[in-house]
C-alpha cells in the first residue's frame, strides 16, 4: 500500500510546522430509522434501495472532500481508482470513512460542507439521519508512532460521538429550528402520505402517483421504488454513473439519486445506466466499489409454479393488469416470492451476523496502513465473497484478495460438507434469498427461511476460514468470530419488527454464556428465536437458580455442526422432500407423526424442569416407531436417538428444541 507521501512529508517539515495533515472521519447516526421504517408493499426493493443509497452516498461524501482536497483522478484511466492509501483514504463503508488529508486549511470547507449535507438529510429524512464529520489536525509523529496514533483514533472517536449526541446543532441555530418547530402536516388526507415511509409534511409538488393510481409517494421513495429493480442488474463489472444533476435532469426519468456537493449550489446525480457521453465520473463494481449486490428476481423463481403465482398476486396489488412479462422477471422478488420457495411453512427468515469483539480486532492496530488493511480485509469479505456464498460458488472463492488460491480445497468443501443442504446430493446453487446490507462488519439478509437457515452456517464457515488465511486476530492471538441471529415471520409481518426481531436474536447469540462459563464466548447462532422463548427461559431462570441453562436459546456453530446438523440430517433421511400440485415444496414422513414431536417437547419440557431425562416416555415411542418404519429405517431412528441420549446428552437436549423447530416447520403443508 501506497503511504509513501507521509515519509516524504516528513522530510519536509520544521520543528514549528507539527500540525500539517488532517485526520477527516465520518460516522453515520440514525441508519437503521432511515432504512427499516418504510411500509411493506414493495419493501424488499425500497429496502435494498435504501441501504445502497446509504453505501453511495458514503462514497459520494469521500469524493467531494477530495475534491476539496484537491486530489484529482488519474485522467488516463478509464475508472475512477481513489480507493487506495496512495489517495488518503484509510477506509470507508458501512456508513463511516476516514480519510488523512496532506492538506491543513479545509477544516471550515469541510465544515460548511457537513452542515450542507444534514441540512438535506433533514429534508429528506424528516431527522433521523445524521451525518458526524469532524476533522482533527495531526502531526507526522501522531500517525507513525503506535501509541499516539491510538491516542488520536480515540480521540476523534469520542469527538465523533459527542457531535452525534448533538445532531443537527449549528451556530446559527436554523437546523434545529426546522426540526423542533411544529407544524400541521402538510398532507391531511392518509391517502396522500407518503404510502412508504408515511410521512406527510410534503407538499404536492414533491409527491407522485406515477408508480400506481392512487398510490402516493414522495419522489424520493419513487426514484428508490425503481433504483430497487434496477438494482437486480448490478453485478461486478458493471458501473455507477455521475453526472451535474442540471445537465442531464431532461434526458432521466425515474430511479436516480442526488446528492448535494460541496458547491451549496449543486447536486450530483448517480444512475446505474450510462444516459449521456460526458459524465462527471464512474465507478465499477467490484473494482472501485464493492457492492453485495445478491438478490433474487422475479425471472428466478421459474422452477416454483406456486412462487411465481404468489408474486403474481402482489404485483396485481399496484398493477392489477399485470402478467409475468419479461419486464416484471426482471424486478425483486418481493417476502412473498420469497416466504413461497421454502420447504414447508411459507415463512421468511430474516438473519443479522455481525463481528464478535470488533473493537479488540482493532484496539492494537498502530498505524494507518494496518487499519486501511484490517478494513478492506472485512469489507472484502462482507461486500465481495458474500455474494460469492449466496450464489453457491463456494468453491470459487479465493483464499485473499490477491490470492487466486481456493478457499477451500475440493476434500476440505466435502469434509465441511460445503454448502451446507439438508438432503446429500441436493446442494443448492443459487440461494433464494437477498442481500439487504452488508458491508464494515455485519450483514441482513431476508429469504426462504429454510434456506437463510442454511445459509448462515456457510457463512461462519467461510468467515473463520477467510480470517485464518488472512491472519485477523485480535490483540489476544484469537482468530475473529461471527455471531448471528435468525428469527421466522410471515411474509407481511411490519419490516422494522423483522429488523428489530434479528437484531434481538444477534444480540442474544452475543451475551448467552453455557453453564459454568464466566463470560460470553460470542461465536454463536441464535436459530428460530422469538419473544416466546425469552420469556420461557426468564421463567425457568426465576424459579431455580442454573435452571435457565437447561433451555438454550443459541448454541455454538462448533455444537451445530456437531449435534444440530446431523441430526436434522439422519431426520431428513426419514422422510422425502417432494413438490406438491400446487408447486409447493414440502417434506413429508407419514411414518413419525405430530404426535412423536409432540412428545420429544414433553421431554424436552420434563427436563427443564427436573434437569433429568424422561426414559419411558421415549422407550414408547421408540418402540412404535420402530414397528412402523421397518429395519433399514427404524435403524436410522435409532441412531437420530443417539444425539439426545450420548455422552453429551445434557447439554443437547439444553439445545433440542431448536432442532424440533427447525422439523415443525418444515412439515407444515401451509
Amino acid at each position: 500500500m501506497g503511504w509513501d507521501f507521509i515519509e516524504k512529508r516528513r522530510s519536509e517539515l520544521n520543528e514549528d510546522d507539527k500540525k500539517t495533515l488532517l485526520l477527516v472521519s465520518g460516522d453515520f447516526s440514525g441508519i437503521q430509522d432511515t432504512v427499516y421504517t418504510i411500509s411493506s408493499k414493495g419493501a424488499l426493493k425500497s429496502l435494498r434501495a435504501r441501504s445502497f443509497m446509504l453505501e453511495l452516498l458514503t462514497e459520494h461524501i469521500v469524493y467531494e472532500i477530495l475534491q476539496l482536497a484537491g486530489i484529482k483522478t488519474d485522467k488516463s484511466k478509464e475508472y475512477l481508482i481513489w480507493h487506495g492509501a496512495e489517495r488518503g483514504v484509510i477506509y470507508s463503508g458501512g456508513g463511516a470513512f476516514s480519510l488523512l488529508l496532506n492538506k491543513s486549511d479545509l477544516g471550515d470547507e469541510i465544515k460548511k460542507f457537513a452542515d450542507i449535507l444534514n441540512s438535506w438529510a433533514v429534508n429528506e429524512f424528516s431527522g433521523k439521519l445524521f451525518i458526524a464529520i469532524h476533522i482533527l489536525p495531526v502531526s507526522q509523529d501522531d500517525i507513525s508512532e503506535k501509541k499516539r496514533f491510538q491516542a488520536k483514533r480515540q480521540e476523534q472517536s469520542d469527538e465523533l460521538d459527542k457531535l452525534k449526541r448533538r445532531k443537527f446543532w449549528t451556530d446559527d441555530g436554523a437546523l434545529l429550528e426546522n426540526l423542533l418547530n411544529p407544524e400541521m402536516p402538510v398532507q391531511t388526507d392518509i391517502q396522500k402520505e407518503c404510502q412508504i415511509t408515511g410521512r406527510d409534511d410534503l407538499p404536492h409538488t414533491e409527491m407522485t402517483d406515477k408508480i400506481a393510481e392512487d398510490f402516493w409517494v414522495s419522489k424520493l421513495s419513487y426514484h428508490l421504488w425503481y433504483l430497487g429493480d434496477k438494482l437486480t442488474d448490478l453485478k461486478e463489472g458493471e458501473k455507477i454513473w455521475r453526472y451535474d444533476y442540471f445537465a442531464v435532469e431532461k434526458k432521466v426519468e425515474r430511479g436516480y439519486l442526488c446528492f448535494p456537493t460541496h458547491n451549496n449550489s449543486g447536486l450530483a446525480l448517480y444512475t446505474t445506466k450510462k444516459i449521456a457521453n460526458k459524465c462527471e465520473k464512474c465507478w465499477k463494481i467490484g473494482d472501485d466499489f464493492l457492492y453485495a449486490y445478491y438478490v433474487r428476481k422475479v425471472g428466478d423463481l421459474s422452477g416454483s409454479e406456486y412462487a411465481q403465482n404468489r408474486e403474481l398476486e402482489v404485483i396485481q396489488e399496484t398493477k392489477p393488469n399485470a402478467v409475468l412479462d419479461d419486464d416484471i422477471k426482471k424486478n425483486t422478488v418481493s417476502f412473498a416470492g420469497l416466504a413461497a420457495c421454502s420447504c414447508g411453512a411459507d415463512m421468511i427468515g430474516a438473519l443479522r451476523m455481525d463481528v464478535d469483539n470488533l473493537g479488540k480486532l482493532f484496539s492494537e492496530i498502530g498505524s494507518c496502513p494496518e487499519l486501511a488493511e484490517r478494513s478492506h480485509q472485512l469489507n472484502y469479505f462482507f461486500k465481495k465473497i458474500l455474494n460469492q456464498i449466496c450464489e453457491g460458488e463456494i468453491e470459487n472463492i479465493s483464499e485473499t484478495s490477491e490470492s487466486k488460491e481456493p478457499l477451500f480445497s475440493d476434500e476440505e468443501m466435502k469434509a465441511e460438507k460445503l454448502p451446507t443442504c439438508l438432503v446429500e446430493g441436493e446442494e443448492k446453487k443459487e440461494r433464494n434469498a437477498s442481500i439487504i446490507y452488508a458491508g464494515g462488519d455485519d450483514l441482513f439478509i431476508i429469504g426462504a427461511w429454510n434456506e437463510v437457515a442454511e445459509l448462515a452456517f456457510d457463512i461462519q464457515k467461510c468467515f473463520a476460514r477467510y480470517c485464518e488465511k488472512n491472519n485477523i486476530k485480535d490483540k489476544d492471538g484469537e482468530p475473529a468470530s461471527i455471531s448471528g441471529g435468525l428469527t421466522l415471520h410471515h411474509p407481511k409481518f411490519p419490516l422494522y419488527q423483522m429488523a428489530a426481531r434479528s437484531k434481538d436474536a444477534e444480540d442474544e447469540a452475543k451475551i448467552c454464556t453455557e453453564k459454568n462459563e464466566n463470560e460470553a464466548q460470542k461465536d454463536r447462532i441464535a436459530l428460530f428465536h422469538d419473544p416466546v422463548k425469552v420469556h420461557r427461559r426468564n421463567q425457568l431462570r426465576e424459579k431455580e437458580n442454573n435452571r435457565e441453562f437447561r433451555y438454550m436459546l443459541s448454541m455454538t456453530w462448533q455444537q451445530g455442526d456437531d449435534f444440530l446438523l446431523p441430526l436434522m440430517r439422519e431426520f431428513a433421511k426419514l422422510g422425502e422432500f417432494k413438490t406438491s400440485a400446487e408447486g409447493r415444496k414440502l417434506f413429508i414422513i407419514d411414518k413419525i407423526s405430530h404426535q412423536t414431536i409432540e412428545k420429544w417437547f414433553l421431554v424436552m419440557e420434563k427436563f427443564q424442569r427436573s434437569g433429568e431425562l424422561y426414559m419411558p416416555t421415549m422407550a414408547r415411542v421408540m418402540a412404535d416407531v420402530c414397528k412402523t418404519l421397518g429395519r433399514k429405517r427404524s435403524d436410522l431412528f435409532l441412531k437420530l436417538m443417539c444425539y439426545l441420549y450420548g455422552k453429551n446428552n445434557s447439554k443437547n437436549m439444553s439445545h433440542l428444541h431448536i432442532a424440533l423447530n427447525w422439523i415443525s416447520f418444515l412439515r407444515r403443508t401451509r
